[in-house]
């Protein structure tokens, strides 16, 4: 009868157990569906006030490039991690005001950024939660040269959760 009730017990444990994996790749998933679609409602050009460069500038984004990975670990406190990366290439150019920058042409071809983002995550307490990020921004001024690093960046979970724009909808549904 002993043996019966170990092998109920096991049957039952391991239905729980691919419960909550099935529960957490849906949540990861829904995560990485909101992400996405936050990125395709952006306009593909922008003319916006950057204060930090006390000038107009007009973007022109590519479409961008999202990859994910999710790990099943050991840990019974976060039994799985995860990754977002998402690569995004932009051109810019400045002007004094924004009806000339407006009229400014942009393309790929000079003043090019490209940037890949990581937020990574773990599934702790039913629900998935941002620990930590990092940003590589690297530019290419002109077509025929190559990207070169222009900055190495290591969020912490606060500098994560204060992300603005699309890349703070992929962290939203982790805030608590």
């Amino acid at each position: 009868m002993k043996s019966r009730e170990v092998v109920v017990a096991a049957i039952v444990l391991a239905a729980i157990c691919a419960n909550v994996q099935a529960e957490a790749l849906a949540d990861f998933d829904a995560l990485v569906t909101h992400c996405k679609e936050a990125f395709n409602e952006r306009p593909l050009s922008e003319v916006a006030y950057a204060e930090a460069a006390g000038s107009w500038v007009k973007r022109f984004y590519a479409p961008v490039s999202l990859a994910f990975h999710v790990q099943k670990t050991a840990s019974r406190v976060s039994p799985f991690v995860a990754q977002i990366e998402v690569t995004e290439v932009a051109s810019a150019r400045r002007g004094e005001d924004e009806n000339a920058v407006r009229a400014l042409s942009v393309s790929m071809d000079e003043n090019v950024i490209r940037s890949v983002r990581r937020i990574n995550f773990a599934y702790q307490d039913d629900a998935w939660v941002a620990l930590s990020g990092s940003a590589v921004i690297e530019v290419r001024r002109d077509a025929e040269d190559r990207f070169s690093l222009a900055e190495s960046i290591k969020l912490s979970r606060d500098a994560v959760m204060e992300l603005k724009g699309p890349m703070a909808t992929c962290v939203v549904a982790s805030r608590r």
